[in-house]
């Protein structure tokens, strides 16, 4: 080990192999944010945040899905313009 005391000591910032005794103290630093009072678990609070943007997204997209699927059964000449033109593709 003496050999990483000694690129330690010749480079404090080198990033290629930190000690041991860095490493355990950094485990559990990036899953937490705050000080003690009002510690947050950022691994759930930006699971929650992505899944709120993914409903959100998917309640637009079934919206629009919604409207164009309705205005084309409804409507029968949008529904013939739509049939026309996926024939005429083929």
């Amino acid at each position: 080990m003496s050999w990483v005391a000694e690129r330690r000591a010749a480079n404090p910032d080198d990033k290629l192999l930190p000690p041991v005794s860095e490493m355990v103290e950094s485990i559990g630093a990036p899953g937490v944010r705050g000080g003690p009072p009002l510690r947050e678990i950022v691994l759930w609070a930006d699971t929650a945040a992505s899944m709120q943007r993914l409903l959100m997204g998917l309640a637009i997209a079934t919206l629009i899905g919604l409207a164009f699927g309705l205005t084309l059964g409804l409507i029968p000449v949008a529904g013939r313009a739509s049939a026309r033109s996926s024939l005429s593709s083929r």
